[in-house]
């Protein structure tokens, strides 16, 4: 070694420079890689977590659609039920106006 330092010959400088970028670009490679496993993992987590949230309100809409329908049923059951008495009632006002009417 002389005094100057440490001494490169001109053609080493750009491999130099270039092997500097490429780790450099190398290391962020890396690091995006990474970043984007963690990005599919935490996207999957989320997908996974809202296609059970999904399901759970697709049960939950099956069992309030089969409330609902058993509570129309039920509705017009009474309804036919009423309709029934109402006819029966007027039978009855009509009889028994027509034996006092006798």
């Amino acid at each position: 070694m002389n005094e100057k330092g440490l001494l490169l010959p001109s053609w080493a400088i750009p491999l130099c420079i270039s092997a500097i970028i490429g780790f450099g670009s190398y290391q962020v490679a890396i690091a995006e890689a990474a970043n984007t496993k963690l990005t599919v993992k935490e996207l999957k987590a989320k997908v996974t977590e809202v296609a059970n949230e999904a399901a759970d309100t697709g049960i939950i809409a099956e069992v309030n659609s089969a409330k609902i329908a058993a509570v129309v049923k039920a509705i017009e059951k009474n309804s036919e039920t009423n309709e029934r008495t109402a006819e029966s009632l007027d039978k009855l006002i009509i009889l028994l106006m027509q034996q006092n009417a006798d």
